[in-house]
């Protein structure tokens, strides 16, 4: 009995049942995010009430990837909307708390960091929807974006923009000092140090919490490591404070409050000190930030006696090329550290100094590196000005020259352009000399001919950036 019921469920009918007329499959709408980037669709969206549904469904999947990057993403393209009003995210239940959670809960997922901190950014300007974000646990999330995703630019300036909104509230500084938010951000800035776009960013927010105790804070503690009274177990402090004072010095406020509060010898001796170390824990960390600290600090007075005496400065910026050439960060602060120097005192006595010993040094172990190059090429170029190109010749500073020229040409890479000018200009001031003609020609017969000729090309494209640039000025 079970066969024969089953049977016929089994074996196809006699009579073949007409196929049906496939139904065609209607065409999917856009998904919302488009919709919601097209200002057309912008009102019908609101109207439909999408705003607190999408809040919903992600307060209650605020785990679930997929759902969160997609929902931050709506809210994300409804903000970049200029006729959108953010208010009415904020004003949807929940979303500000579901937001902040996806962000938690997501931490890996740089897309939802990035939509979600712009979002929070468009509200944040409200200080009842701040002590929200604050009490919902946002500063420690944004803090961590800024040390954990320092490679991304994006994020890493609209983290700072949204912490600069929540200082409005008293609760958003009590949370973003106790959260060590200064240290993030000044980690930040030692990576990206001539960003624009980060130091804007964090030149607002290290504005906003400087004060004369935070200042004073960092240089007493840097006075205690010099005069050793600062216990061992502290010696992790060091770079960050001497990262600190660096970014602090961006504000010409405080280079007020470092020069009252006595910080600028003890950065100087603290420069000299560790540089004469042959080794020890964060020193590269510890000599650039030192070396931004004294650039950042002569870039807001008029003359570098005003702080401290333009030699004692220079031997200290020139001792980290000649003691730690392989340290290329440390390498490159201190290099710029000393072409400012000698920018803002042309009456030194160059010959007093191991310029020509130290750059050497420091380009001969970063060939690669472009921020050591310039600074590199452009410290030589003034010291061959002042003292002749024999003094370099003598020094076999040429041989350097030709090798960072060939090095370019064979890699043909234009960034270097300004770097290699330079190199131009300096054979140029030591071809005027017996010594330094000779020098150079034993160099160049030293290369293949091939070489030579991209060699001699790039040199044209030198001469041809030359060339713009001087019109850019004189059009200027």
């Amino acid at each position: 009995m079970l066969i024969c019921s089953v049977y016929p469920h089994l074996t196809p009918p006699l009579t073949p049942t007409p196929t049906p007329t496939p139904t065609p499959t209607p065409t999917p709408p856009p998904p919302r995010c488009k919709i919601a980037a097209n200002p057309a669709y912008l009102q019908q969206l609101i109207q439909a009430n999408s705003i607190p549904a999408i809040s919903k469904a992600l307060s209650q999947e605020t785990s679930h990837a997929t759902l969160a990057t997609a929902s931050t993403k709506f809210f994300h393209t409804l903000c970049k909307n200029s006729d959108f009003d953010a208010e009415l995210i904020a004003a949807a239940p929940s979303a500000i708390t579901a937001v902040i959670s996806a962000m938690e809960q997501n931490a890996g997922n740089q897309d939802i960091q990035e939509n979600g901190t712009f979002v929070l950014s468009c509200i944040s300007e409200n200080e009842k929807h701040v002590k929200l974000i604050v009490k919902s646990g946002g500063v420690p999330i944004f803090i961590r974006n800024i040390e954990e995703f320092p490679q991304n630019i994006n994020l890493l300036k609209q983290s700072m923009m949204l912490l600069t909104n929540l200082l409005i509230s008293k609760e958003g500084e009590v949370a973003i000092r106790t959260g060590k938010g200064v240290d993030a951000v000044v980690s930040a800035v030692m990576i990206h140090p001539d960003n624009d776009d980060v130091r804007k960013a964090a030149m607002e927010l290290v504005e906003l919490l400087s004060s004369d105790e935070l200042v004073k804070q960092m240089i007493e503690g840097l006075k205690k490591f010099i005069t050793g009274q600062m216990k061992e177990s502290e010696y992790a402090k060091v770079p960050v404070m001497a990262m600190c004072l660096g970014t602090l010095a961006m504000i010409p406020e405080n280079v007020t409050r470092i020069m009252n509060f006595g910080g600028v010898p003890p950065l100087v001796e603290l420069l000299h000190m560790v540089s004469g170390m042959p080794q020890c824990p964060a020193q590269e960390e510890i000599l650039s930030a030192l070396a931004l600290a004294m650039r950042e600090i002569l870039g807001n007075v008029p003359s570098v006696d005003q702080v401290i005496d333009p030699s004692t400065l220079l031997n200290a910026s020139l001792s980290i090329p000649m003691n730690h050439p392989k340290k290329t960060r440390a390498v490159s602060h201190s290099m710029l550290l000393s072409k400012r120097i000698l920018d803002m005192c042309p009456d030194l006595e160059l010959s007093e100094f191991p310029l020509i010993e130290s750059t050497v040094t420091g380009l001969r172990a970063n060939l690669s590196e472009l921020s050591v190059a310039t600074a590199g090429l452009a410290i030589l170029q003034i010291t061959c000005k002042a003292l002749g190109g024999n003094t370099l010749a003598k020094q076999n500073g040429t041989r350097i020259i030709v090798q960072l020229i060939s090095s370019a040409a064979t890699n043909d890479d234009e960034s270097f352009l300004p770097a290699l000018t330079s190199s131009m200009l300096i054979i140029e001031t030591v071809a005027t000399t017996a010594e330094g003609r000779e020098a150079l020609s034993k160099q160049v017969s030293e290369q293949s001919e091939r070489t030579f000729w991209k060699t001699s090309i790039l040199a044209m494209k030198c001469a041809k950036w030359l060339q713009t640039k001087w019109l850019h000025q004189l059009l200027s």
